[in-house]
């Protein structure tokens, strides 16, 4: 009698439960489990601070007939705060840069290194000179063209510290960069100085790093506790 009583409370149970009952196992939903079985899922949200760099970038005007000459104009973007030189000059090769600029006119710009992908940029300690190194995005552009990108990465990476002149290295080779000096090209270290008639319109330096925060969200699944039995 007390055989046949605990079989039939122990189908009983299995019944309440929804359990399989013919030996073969199944999936349970989550929401058919005893609370105790559950899993718990939380989530939690997580402020963190994060230091903004305004790094000048220059940028080109488009030559008029008073002015044959393109010009260098300055733009300010902020960007995460960084010495490293490839992280610093990234964001001008975006094709998008000119759009996200701080300048009244992006439309009226030109960014002249979007022909390129930016592989590289190397400066050795204690070095003065920045290689930076290209890829061309498809037939390697003629001379005006590279002599408007070495302007504009002349201006812009001689204004991050301890850079005074760069040398650009194209498809694996170091290539001979057209100048304003009569039209020459060089294969040595250009600086400014190589590109004044591009005459830059500066505006005020950018102001110091400041902080500002960033959100992660983390979501955590927590499996049920053990049985005591």
């Amino acid at each position: 009698m007390r055989s046949i009583a605990f079989a039939t409370a122990l189908l009983l149970f299995a019944a309440g439960c929804s359990l399989p009952t013919d030996g073969q196992a199944a999936v349970i939903d989550q929401d058919r489990l005893d609370e105790s079985l559950q899993r718990v899922t939380t989530t939690s949200t997580t402020s963190l601070p994060v230091a903004i760099r305004p790094v000048a970038y220059y940028l080109l005007r488009e030559a008029t007939g008073e002015t044959p000459q393109r010009k260098v104009k300055q733009v300010v973007v902020d960007i995460p705060d960084t010495d490293d030189l490839f992280e610093l000059l990234q964001p001008m090769f975006e094709d998008d840069f000119k759009d996200t600029a701080t300048v009244d006119e992006p439309e009226e710009l030109i960014n002249q290194v979007t022909e390129y992908l930016l592989v590289a940029v190397l400066r050795p300690p204690g070095s003065p000179t920045a290689t930076v190194f290209l890829e061309s995005r498809g037939e390697p552009p003629d001379n005006p063209v590279l002599k408007d990108v070495a302007a504009q990465l002349v201006w812009t990476l001689t204004g991050f510290s301890a850079v005074d002149n760069i040398l650009i290295n194209i498809d694996g080779s170091l290539v001979a960069l057209p100048t304003t000096d009569d039209d020459t090209s060089t294969t040595e270290a250009v600086d400014r100085t190589r590109y004044e008639s591009y005459d830059p319109e500066i505006v005020e330096a950018p102001p110091s790093t400041t902080t500002t925060s960033t959100t992660t969200t983390t979501t955590t699944t927590v499996p049920p506790a053990p049985s005591d039995g």
